[in-house]
């Protein structure tokens, strides 16, 4: 009874947190579709929104604009939160929200072309085991379920150090040693072109969210 209950004060804790980013997220979404910049990528976008034209971008494309300069780091990654948002909605894929991803794409934005590295401006995803800065890593297990981490992973700092812009984690199954993503402090992981299947493992929610177009790169693993 009390391995039950500490899962469960654990997994709405998790939600709460998540539920509150979130909020965040959409805040600045919103402020950035009533900002200059939003109406200016108007005028380019062919007549679609400017979360669908940036998104409906080839990687090597979207890559050559932000290192030019034509796209902000910062509207490719409200375009990216926007389309995780419409992903998780539907799938649960996402588990943590990154808040920093806003300054470290406004810092990007102000690096001279000269300066500009591999992964410049690209959001990423990540899986949720991986260490990123003030998110949990507890492999949906309340015995890893120890505080929130304090550095970022090796992996997670390379991507970081070539100009990638980490902006949400993802699910994962629990110990990541299952063929089904679920977990009970994250819930369950579901697919994104059939709602009656869900996505995997052990990087489900990677699968997810970049299957269903929220995410355009991301960060998963393999023990096998």
């Amino acid at each position: 009874i009390y391995i039950n209950y500490s899962v469960n004060a654990v997994a709405r804790q998790l939600r709460t947190e998540l539920e509150e980013s979130q909020a965040k997220v959409e805040e600045s979404i919103e402020k950035w579709k009533n900002s200059e910049e939003y109406s200016n990528l108007l005028k380019i976008s062919n007549g679609l929104p400017v979360e669908d034209y940036i998104a409906s971008l080839e990687f090597e494309d979207l890559l050559a604009q932000l290192k030019d300069g034509k796209l902000s780091s910062y509207a490719v990654l409200k375009t990216y939160q926007i389309k995780a948002l419409e992903t998780t909605k539907k799938t649960n894929s996402v588990v943590a929200w990154i808040l920093e991803a806003d300054q470290m794409a406004r810092d990007l934005d102000l690096l001279p072309k000269e300066e500009r590295k591999q992964f410049h401006g690209i959001p990423i995803s990540v899986k949720e085991c991986f260490a990123v800065k003030n998110t949990h890593n507890n492999s949906g297990m309340i015995y890893f379920h120890t505080g929130k981490s304090t550095e970022n992973s090796p992996t997670v700092q390379t991507c970081i150090n070539l100009g990638a812009v980490p902006f949400c984690k993802t699910n994962i199954p629990q110990a990541m040693y299952s063929m089904e993503c679920t977990n009970p402090l994250y819930g369950t992981t579901g697919n994104p072109h059939n709602p009656v299947r869900e996505a995997g493992g052990s990087s489900g929610g990677e699968g997810s969210i970049i299957g269903g177009r929220g995410s355009i790169l991301g960060l998963g693993s393999d023990i096998g």
